[in-house]
């Protein structure tokens, strides 16, 4: 049984990362947008604010649901912007016979800041999430990378444009216990 966590800040390939390891990893997924989004869709928008609180119930809802599958034997993804104090209080819930799996997303922030900009203008994400308002944020002060967590895991750094999304995927069903990779995905 394996817990498998994406996370990091912004624009830094989760979801590309995420469709991939979902493909061929077993169990379940829980991405903090997809239930942020469903919030959306039930509740209606309601501002920055509004975005925020929907934000962090995403994240308990997508932890709970996590420990609730690996307390029952059930493999699970996660895929989320977590604070590294999030995922280390995960790890130290989880059963002991579980692998851990951390991949941290980051990219350089021109790259960033151009895949947030192109996403605000493609409207590839719900308009909830108040990407207008966060661009003015980001021109002056864009999110650092997120610490790795305290606990023991194994590690993954996923950078875009630098490492391929087939060898975090290997690497990843390595680590996970799910034997030699044949994804292929780039």
């Amino acid at each position: 049984m394996h817990l498998t966590v994406v996370f990091g800040r912004v624009a830094t390939g989760k979801s590309t990362l995420t469709d991939a390891l979902e493909k061929v990893l077993p169990g379940v997924a829980y991405r903090k947008d997809s239930i942020k989004e469903l919030g959306f869709e039930i509740l209606g928008v309601g501002g920055r604010p509004f975005s925020q609180a929907l934000g962090r119930l995403s994240i308990e809802l997508c932890i709970r649901q996590a420990l609730s599958a690996l307390n029952n034997g059930v493999s699970c993804l996660l895929e989320g912007n977590f604070r590294s104090e999030t995922i280390a209080d995960l790890i130290a819930r989880v059963p002991q016979d579980t692998a851990c799996v951390l991949v941290r997303c980051d990219a350089p922030d021109d790259v960033v800041l151009d895949r947030f900009s192109a996403r605000r203008t493609t409207g590839s994400r719900h308009p909830g999430h108040g990407d207008d308002e966060l661009a003015i944020q980001y021109q002056t002060h864009l999110p650092e990378a997120p610490d790795w967590p305290a606990g023991t895991y194994e590690r993954l750094d996923y950078v875009a444009g630098r490492h391929s999304i087939g060898t975090v995927v290997r690497d990843v069903r390595r680590f996970a216990g799910q034997g030699p990779a044949h994804a292929g995905t780039t």
